[in-house]
């Protein structure tokens, strides 16, 4: 699960809400007008650089996905056109319905004690991830990681499969060709947590961050030792 910050809701979102305070029954979801759901579209898609809420998976624009609310409409009707409540996720709204994700929720109700929201700043740290691609919570004892796991459905074969090829694809590995140095690497890690010059995230860049960091630690570590072994042999 990748951290979401919001920026502030879209302007014709809180101008067709400000136009629409007298008649307060016109203001749901299926009533807004096409051109706010579509810069609200942008809007979260951009905010999110370019990654599914959940998933992580890459949505190149916003035909690749849908309007997800966390708080579901069917369940809590007040927050349907709240901005908060809103975040951008794979697959689009004409696509068949996948395992994984916001059609695995579906029209479940989360809340703080079962559920880790994407618009936690914590989120990243509540989940780690193994060299088969599994997502695991970060301690096992937190249970609303758990149990976010479960509810999207994250450790199912398919995203499993797919998180294991993108980590297995860095140059971090024995015999990987370009083995990175530990500066490099740390390079590498750093540049994860940023947006490349498109405004996009890499796909499943949290999972990335954490093999590309630890590699970099661990070979900071032997490169240091080595060098103290070489200064102590000259030395002698």
């Amino acid at each position: 699960m990748k951290f979401k910050k919001k920026e502030g809701e879209p302007p014709r979102l809180r101008q067709w809400r400000l136009e629409n305070q007298p008649t307060p029954q016109v203001l749901s979801y299926e009533n807004m007008p096409g051109d706010v759901r579509s810069e609200l579209r942008e809007r979260l898609l951009a905010e999110q650089g370019f990654l599914c809420a959940y998933t992580m998976l890459r949505i190149k624009n916003t035909v690749r996905g849908h309007i997800e609310h966390i708080l579901p409409r069917s369940r809590v009707p007040e927050r349907a056109i709240d901005y908060n409540n809103m975040v951008y996720c794979h697959p689009g709204e004409d696509s068949p319905r996948c395992s994984y994700g916001a059609h695995a929720k579906d029209g479940a109700l989360p809340n703080p004690g079962i559920f880790v929201s994407p618009l936690d700043p914590n989120c990243e740290s509540r989940f780690a991830y193994r060299l088969t691609g599994e997502i695991v919570a970060r301690p096992a004892t937190d249970t609303a990681a758990v149990r976010s796991i479960e509810t999207l459905n994250l450790k199912g074969d398919t995203l499993k499969n797919m998180r294991r090829a993108a980590i297995l694809q860095l140059p971090i590995f024995r015999h990987a060709p370009g083995r990175l140095s530990a500066s490099e690497a740390r390079k590498r890690a750093s540049a994860l947590l940023r947006t490349d010059g498109r405004g996009m995230f890499a796909p499943f860049a949290p999972a990335l961050h954490q093999f590309i960091a630890a590699y970099a630690k661990r070979k900071e570590v032997r490169e240091l030792a080595r060098s103290g072994a070489q200064r102590l042999k000259r030395e002698r």
